[in-house]
């Protein structure tokens, strides 16, 4: 198993386990990706019921237009999943590209927040 696939195992551990889970993943029913900028490691992460379902390996010639999309190289992802770089430091700094709804970005920075006070 890939170095970043384990981080973001942590990851949804780390969130489907905290206390306020429930109520930053209410009527969150959505996928989104993350990926490396040269696309040879990517995954779809799914939620629903409060929780991260599934993480599952994807390509992203088959997601929807208005799904969230997270892209950065390999070390960048696993620091912002692992909450040891803000994923707004990273992407103020053009180390990460976000592409998708507002609705759905402002979700994962709250995430972020709550989880590692990013």
């Amino acid at each position: 198993m890939s170095k970043l696939k384990l981080q973001l195992e942590d990851f949804a551990s780390t969130l489907n386990t905290h206390p306020y889970a429930p109520k930053l993943l209410a009527n969150w029913d959505r996928a989104f990706y993350i990926g490396t900028i040269d696309e040879k490691e990517s995954y779809q992460i799914k939620i629903n019921n409060n929780a991260v379902q599934e993480i599952n390996l994807c390509t992203f010639d088959k997601i929807a237009d208005d799904a969230l999309l997270i892209q950065a190289n390999e070390e960048i992802l696993i620091e912002v999943f692992a909450g040891k770089l803000s994923p707004l430091k990273a992407y103020n700094a053009g180390q990460i590209a976000l592409y998708g709804n507002m609705q759905d970005q402002t979700r994962l920075d709250a995430i972020a927040l709550v989880l590692w006070g990013a």
